[in-house]
């Protein structure tokens, strides 16, 4: 059913009803509502939506045009509607006079309930006083006589009684055992200093020496520079600023190089030993992909006093941590 007709069949049934309504009041034979049940059966005209009430119980039914609509006398329970809000306290009533009925009758004893079980057994109960003594018995007959009782303790020993003469002397006995060895005297003065002896031969050498420098960043601009012994933050313009000195005579040799991560483009990075600020035949370089380098074939010789440090040739780039070490045999 569309809403346009739902519409129209509600306009319908309210002026039925109310014809129904006017029917019953003027005393009409017809049973509308059916009873029981209070319920309207009405036929509806589809054509011009007419409804008109008929009577079931009467036998009455719609047309072919028409469609039979039944509703009941009352509405259907509409929804509950919101809770009201409390209303205001109303005074409070007057005390009522206080009842004065007599007692009640006592009812009938009760049924005697089953027995309880049997409860456990309580502690033992206080020493009772002592009872009176009894008048002495008779005297029983004599005893068999008993067997022997063990021998009495040995008494005090007697007094000492007097010296006897003097026997004959006895032979004389075997020497007896060492006796412990005593303790330690104190030290003596200390004696007088002896002559000194001879020098002895030299010893060897001791071994080679590590020296090794360290600089911390290389920016991409520092395409040379040099690091000292020890460590740095950044290159140095000259050999002369970096130049470490050596502390005795000896060679220089063993020379190695390190990058904290693989070289990158070309040339790499050289590395050379400076001393006083002269190159030497010592050299190596870091080429794309290595980390490290070394001159294992070539040596100087050096004083004490002179100058070390070593040069680089950057073509990689941004460096960290740059290493360089080499062994001095003296």
């Amino acid at each position: 059913m569309t809403k346009a007709f739902g519409s129209r069949l509600t306009a319908a049934v309210s002026a039925s009803i109310l014809t129904a309504v006017v029917l019953g009041g003027v005393g009409a034979v017809a049973m509308i509502p059916s009873s029981p049940g209070g319920v309207f059966t009405g036929c509806y005209s589809v054509a011009n939506g007419a409804l008109r009430l008929i009577d079931t119980q009467a036998g009455q039914s719609c047309k072919a045009n028409e469609i039979q609509v039944t509703w009941n006398q009352n509405g259907q329970t509409g929804a509950v509607g919101a809770t009201g809000a409390t209303g205001v306290g109303g005074p409070a009533g007057a005390t009522g006079l206080t009842g004065n009925g007599n007692t009640g009758a006592t009812g009938a004893t009760g049924v005697a309930g089953p027995a309880g079980a049997t409860g456990s057994t309580g502690g033992a109960g206080a020493t009772g006083p002592a009872g009176a003594t009894g008048t002495t018995g008779g005297i029983g007959p004599a005893g068999a006589t008993g067997s022997a009782g063990p021998a009495g303790a040995t008494g005090p020993a007697g007094a000492t009684g007097a010296d006897g003469r003097s026997g004959p002397a006895g032979a004389t006995g075997s020497d007896g055992p060492a006796g412990a060895t005593g303790s330690a005297g104190a030290t003596g003065p200390a004696g007088a200093t002896g002559a000194a002896g001879a020098t002895g031969q030299a010893g060897p050498s001791g071994g080679p020496t590590v020296l090794g420098g360290v600089v911390t960043f290389v920016d991409p601009l520092d395409t040379a520079g040099f690091i000292g012994v020890g460590g740095e933050a950044n290159l140095t313009a000259s050999a002369d600023e970096a130049g470490s000195p050596v502390a005795a005579d000896g060679t220089l040799s063993g020379f190695r190089a390190r990058l904290s991560s693989a070289a990158v483009g070309a040339p790499g990075v050289v590395f050379t030993l400076y001393v006083n600020g002269s190159a030497t035949n010592i050299t190596c370089t870091i080429a794309q992909p290595d980390s490290t380098c070394a001159d294992a074939g070539h040596t100087a010789a050096v004083s004490a006093g002179d100058a070390i440090a070593v040069g680089i040739v950057n073509g990689s780039g941004l460096l960290r941590h740059v290493r360089w070490s080499a062994r001095l045999a003296t």
